[in-house]
């Protein structure tokens, strides 16, 4: 299989085969050099390659930017319909309380013969309701969180450096939390994979303390060997959100509690 190598501007990478130098988003001036190249090429003058550069590409958009800008509006739409759906529940308690008070009319105390009886829903002060309202909206809003994590807390991989013999460095892992809570921990599993495609070894990147609405960026460890990687989220932690993901937990946890696996015990 042919091998192809590119030039950035201030490092080699490659060898890609030709599928993988497709995707590394490169122009018809990105230099190109393959054993059947006397020498560095422009990309729009190599064969194999002048397909990608018949018709101009689409706008490119940063894929972290991307995510945000796209699961910012629905996450807003999604917080002020639990927010509007507090507002009624509340207000049906505050009515309910209301007309059960003007239907039952005066009694006659019998404190002296009969037992105290705990106050119901309906007995509690105002502040009393509207927190338990808060408090269901918040669950909602945390609900969502969680059974719907991937939309909201997502990670990129950089560019990375490739060895003439193998080996990889110059990694790095950055995770985005898109949620309204501190995600005390998210770690990520990288398998570093040889040109055979054989695992060659695997490691784990630790992201601690990542503040709502904002990014943390991870230098992951370098290899002797492998060409490529591949990355997945094992495991999250957000207490505020009784949020406790584990994938090696994922069948066991859906078949337990399908409707809010990742619910903190």
């Amino acid at each position: 299989m042919k091998r192809f190598y590119m030039h950035d501007g201030k490092a080699q990478k490659g060898p890609y085969d030709i599928d993988e130098l497709k995707q590394q988003n490169i122009s018809p001036q990105t230099p190109i050099w393959s054993d059947t190249l006397k020498d560095w090429t422009p990309a729009g003058q190599v064969k194999e390659l002048q397909e990608l550069f018949n018709s101009p590409p689409p706008p490119y958009h940063h894929p972290m930017s991307n995510q945000q800008h796209t699961s910012q509006p629905y996450r807003l739409i999604w917080i002020a319909a639990l927010v509007l759906a507090s507002i009624v529940f509340l207000a049906i308690i505050f009515f309910v309380n209301k007309r059960n008070m003007e239907t039952d009319g005066p009694t006659v105390s019998t404190a002296s013969t009969a037992s105290p009886k705990k106050p119901g829903i309906q007995e509690l002060d105002e502040k009393e309701r509207q927190k338990i309202a808060l408090e269901h909206a918040q669950e909602i809003i945390n609900r969502e969180y969680r059974n719907n994590w991937s939309k909201y807390i997502t990670y990129q991989s950089s560019d990375f450096k490739v060895g003439f013999f193998g080996g990889i460095s110059d990694l790095e892992i950055t995770v985005t939390n898109n949620t309204e809570s501190i995600l005390d921990e998210v770690d990520i599993k990288i398998d570093y994979i040889k040109e055979s495609g054989d695992l060659w070894e695997t490691k784990e990147v630790v992201f601690s303390n990542i503040q709502p609405g904002t990014s943390k960026t991870v230098k992951a460890p370098e290899t002797s060997r492998g060409i490529k990687i591949k990355t997945a989220i094992t495991s999250i932690t957000a207490k505020s959100l009784s949020f406790c993901y584990d994938i090696s937990q994922e069948k066991q946890r859906r078949t337990n509690n399908p409707t809010d696996p990742w619910k903190c015990r």
